[in-house]
């Protein structure tokens, strides 16, 4: 084995993509390729929705070949996909580089270079020494990855493409058994908060549908009888430059059942501002858009924190039940009530006015403890069994990307390589 750059694998300079804005995708046309269609694994993702762009907007040397490498430069820096022609006439965005593989060389035997360690090392190596968050072409050309005879080539790919199936193959199971895990969970919650099988009245006056087997003496107030709803305030961050900053919470800080405080912005608030907007243990954050719904309560372990536009708080009254509530949540945005029951002009919202007005089966207080009991001990279980599974399928892909990395390397007896 000997090292060789990449740009000594193809036979013509690297090639940047198109760079067209988005009001310019078609239905129908040639589909261009971006980063996000990329999967981890080096193959198409999976539910990701193609988009185009009209023949007439692409010159006919950016059209891809079958056996065209594909490298993304920007974001997820490293990743690749070997085309092969099946998505129908395709080109690329302007965050990939395109490298054409030479006759001399086996086109998956690179794209496997490119998923090992090999490549995956120098790019975060130079990134990192570089501080720049993008690997243009050039230094993508300049990577050293181990070149063998194209009979070896061949060989190495043919392996890995059995070998990495298994894993695949593997890990998609293991997908499927979280999404059964997160169904099994969800539908626990439906059960739960409808009564399960128990006969009842119609109680389509409720507003969810679908729960119309509650029991007889389950009332339907309103969310306004047992909270307080406050919608938070469009604040300007760029006015409070200077001043003393407060946390605030945004929608993409609340998931279900959990706060991502990873990336919290700051601002001013002033004092009556804060006083409005504060947050206290019990209060209950609901997205008022993007996933409509969606809720978690504040734990008084928290540090001191705001909200800002697209939450609303919800401020339980007396001893009302905000983990009964976020459950009634959940399992109404698993079922498309607030889909349909949003403002539809553009975007879906829940407005302040639709979520006091909202109604939802409500149990006398113990039977919502001992519904919240049972959910949480079922979330409990499912959380620690998704974790393991997680962990598993993290496993996995380091045994995928090892053994790419020591068939390329020469470490491994491939059959039929010598």
């Amino acid at each position: 084995m000997k090292l060789q750059a990449l740009k000594h694998f193809c036979s013509e300079p690297p090639v940047y993509g198109l760079n067209l804005p988005a009001e310019r995708y078609v239905d129908s046309g040639v589909r261009i390729l971006r980063t996000t269609d990329i999967g981890a694994d080096g193959a198409l993702a999976s539910g990701v929705s193609g988009v185009y762009v009209s023949a007439e907007q692409v010159p006919r040397k950016l059209i891809l070949q079958d056996g065209d490498l594909l490298l993304s430069r920007s974001g997820t820096l490293g990743r690749s996909l070997l085309y092969t022609g099946a998505a129908g006439p395709t080109t690329h965005a302007g965050y990939l580089v395109r490298f054409r593989i030479s006759g001399g060389n086996h086109p998956p035997y690179v794209a496997y270079c490119t998923r090992s360690n090999v490549l995956q090392d120098a790019v975060k190596a130079d990134s990192i020494a570089s501080t720049i968050g993008n690997f243009n072409a050039e230094r993508y050309s300049r990577v050293p990855l181990p070149w063998w005879p194209i009979s070896q080539q061949r060989a190495i790919a043919r392996y890995l493409d059995r070998e990495t199936t298994r894993i695949s193959t593997l890990i998609t199971a293991k997908h499927k058994a979280v999404a059964l895990l997160h169904e099994r969970f969800r539908s626990a919650i439906f059960h739960e908060i409808t009564g399960g099988d128990t006969a009842g009245p119609d109680r389509k006056e409720s507003g969810l549908e679908w729960a119309e087997t509650i029991p007889v003496d389950w009332a339907t107030p309103p969310v306004a009888a047992n909270f307080e709803v406050q919608l938070g305030k469009m604040l300007n961050p760029a006015a409070s430059a200077g001043l003393d900053q407060r946390p605030y919470l945004r929608n993409v800080n609340v998931q279900w059942d959990r706060f991502d405080l990873d990336d919290v912005a700051t601002m001013h608030f002033g004092s009556n501002d804060q006083r409005i907007y504060s947050l206290r243990a019990g209060d209950l954050l609901v997205c008022e858009g993007g996933e409509v719904g969606r809720a978690a309560i504040w734990q008084e372990e928290l540090p001191e924190c705001y909200f800002q536009k697209a939450l609303h708080r919800l401020r339980p009254k007396g001893e009302a039940n905000p983990r009964y509530l976020l459950y009634c949540l959940w399992g109404a945005a698993n079922h498309g009530v607030f889909a349909v029951e949003g403002n539809l002009s553009t975007i879906v919202h829940l407005t302040r006015e639709q979520l006091m007005a909202h109604r939802f089966p409500w149990p006398p207080a113990r039977r919502q403890q001992e519904i919240v009991a049972r959910l949480d001990a079922l979330g409990a279980t499912t959380r620690s069994a998704i974790a393991r599974i997680e962990r598993q399928i993290e496993l996995l892909q380091e045994r995928r990307q090892a053994l790419i990395t020591a068939a390329v390397t020469g470490e491994l007896d491939i059959p039929g390589a010598g």
